[in-house]
């Protein structure tokens, strides 16, 4: 069991699946539910969140291709690649969500992959059954830079369903 995590894969489905919130307006992004079938969702917990914006800006069109859309939370804010406006209340949520519970735990980059689906398809806070969060080297490039793009694109482009996607695009 790790010891620095609160929130479980059942905490995680919770918010994926949490519907509009009462008092969010119209037309802002209320909950993930919008964006299932539609696309996958990445989130990203790090204190680096300028250094990762770049890089998924230098990634845009592997992103795009593959139906990302991204929500990346440090200093306490959210930034997105997500073309519509976000609640205040759902940026909140997010912010909040990130499970960890230290200082020491917070300076470690957390990104989760949501299938289109909904399911959970990658938490790299799962770096190793064996191992807490709190026992990351912090020698390891993932750590180092933040986020692992190329693991993240080889995780989606296994999927059944990007396999789909490719072969309809070759046509």
């Amino acid at each position: 069991m790790r010891s620095g995590l609160t929130l479980s894969v059942f905490g995680w489905l919770a918010l994926v699946h949490s519907g509009p919130l009462r008092s969010d307006p119209a037309g802002l992004l209320a909950s993930f539910d919008e964006l299932l079938w539609q696309h996958r969702v990445v989130l990203v917990w790090s204190q680096n969140a300028d250094s990762i914006e770049a890089q998924f800006e230098q990634n845009r069109d592997e992103i795009e291709d593959r139906d990302i859309v991204w929500f990346l939370m440090g200093d306490r804010k959210l930034k997105t690649n997500y073309r519509d406006k976000v609640s205040r209340r759902f940026q909140q949520k997010l912010i909040n969500q990130s499970g960890f519970n230290t200082v020491a735990e917070s300076s470690i980059t957390r990104l989760v992959l949501i299938g289109k689906d909904g399911g959970i398809k990658m938490d790299t806070a799962e770096l190793d059954a064996n191992r807490s969060i709190a026992e990351v080297d912090k020698n390891d490039a993932t750590y180092e830079q933040g986020v692992n793009l190329a693991r993240l694109f080889s995780r989606i482009d296994a999927m059944p369903m990007r396999q789909r996607e490719m072969r309809s695009s070759e046509r």
